[in-house]
């Protein structure tokens, strides 16, 4: 999360740290591979993704 700080630190409205969004992206290919629909699994991960608000 260091990254993420340091970005939020410098002005940007909001940071995602890397672990997290690759996480939620392995999550949704792991879903669409096991049969879920793609817009579903992206409507999933979707709902799972944190933005951090400066």
């Amino acid at each position: 999360t260091g990254h993420a700080e340091k970005l939020l630190e410098d002005g940007a409205n909001f940071a995602v740290p890397e672990t997290i969004e690759g996480s939620l992206r392995l999550a949704e290919l792991l879903l669409v591979e096991f049969g879920t629909d793609c817009d579903v699994a992206n409507r999933y991960v979707e709902l799972e993704r944190p933005l951090k608000d400066a």
